[in-house]
């Protein structure tokens, strides 16, 4: 025996809730995004056509250890240190050079110190093992 039920086929769908679920969608993606704020460094990097020659009176070393940083020689702790002037660095270079057991925390420590200055150009190298 055939069933007399007839299927009704909708020629349009009803698009009364599309829009409030394309709505939904959007605020959904826009408060479930992650936004990134730049922190960190803006690094320039040298040209490979000659070496620049840096005077020396524009060079300042600074080696940090987990108990205190030489400046020039001079012993400083890592409090001395946040309190420095750095207002004389303005367009200096400074080479900083690290322990090669240096805490992470303490480099971060002292580099920040250093980012208060504008235009200051800085190297990083590992002090070699004695």
């Amino acid at each position: 025996m055939r069933s007399s039920k007839r299927y009704r086929l909708f020629e349009s769908l009803p698009a009364s809730s599309q829009s409030d679920i394309a709505f939904l969608l959007i605020i959904f993606f826009i408060v479930s995004a992650i936004f990134f704020e730049r922190t960190g460094l803006i690094f320039t990097i040298p040209h490979q056509k000659g070496k620049d020659v840096i005077p020396s009176d524009r060079l300042v070393t600074i080696k940090l250890f987990n108990d205190h940083i030489l400046w020039e020689g001079k012993k400083l702790s890592y409090s001395q240190f946040e309190e420095y002037p750095f207002e004389n660095l303005r367009s200096s270079f400074i080479r900083f050079s690290y322990s090669p057991d240096l805490r992470y925390e303490r480099f971060i420590e002292a580099f920040n110190s250093l980012k208060q200055v504008k235009d200051l150009k800085v190297s990083f190298f590992p002090l070699k093992e004695k």
